[in-house]
């Protein structure tokens, strides 16, 4: 089951669970404001229950991915989204979130998804720290690159 969940402000989150109590719980502890269910996705209801491969870590990934420039800046891996954003989500009918869900899949005639599309956790978060050990990587050589001028692979300093 896919939710989103709102806190009385303006962000919502986007999460996946089998237990939505349990979840809610787990979510409260910590949290000072109380946090309200808008929304709950059964995706292989929504989509056709004889669909195959189809999974909620799927579509979890792919709102996060269709909203992340909503994102909240607070964490890199965090799941809360501007709920401005996602306010159109929260209304539309059974059929036209069976078609958003089909355009952000990238499949919008089919419903049958490829096993190597459907990421576990583990997977995607491998992912996710192999994309930030990158992005860390390529920081590290854009600041060394401000400190100098960069010819064939060696840094020269420019003391003008």
């Amino acid at each position: 089951m896919i939710y989103i969940i709102n806190d009385g402000s303006e962000w919502v989150k986007i999460g996946k669970t089998t237990n939505l109590n349990q979840r809610i719980m787990e979510l409260q502890i910590g949290n000072p404001r109380t946090l309200v269910v808008l929304k709950t996705f059964e995706i292989k209801n929504l989509l056709m229950p004889d669909v195959k491969n189809v999974s909620d870590t799927f579509f979890e990934n792919r709102l996060h991915v269709h909203y992340s420039e909503y994102k909240s800046k607070a964490s890199k891996r965090s799941e809360w989204f501007l709920r401005s954003a996602v306010e159109p989500l929260l209304t539309m009918s059974e059929d036209e979130t069976n078609a958003f869900f089909r355009q952000i899949s990238g499949n919008e005639n089919s419903l049958v998804f490829p096993k190597e599309d459907v990421w576990t956790d583990v997977q995607a978060m491998e992912k996710i720290n192999a994309l930030e050990a990158q992005i860390s990587e390529l920081e590290k050589q854009l600041s060394d690159f401000k400190k100098g001028v960069w010819i064939d692979g060696k840094s020269y300093r420019c003391d003008g």
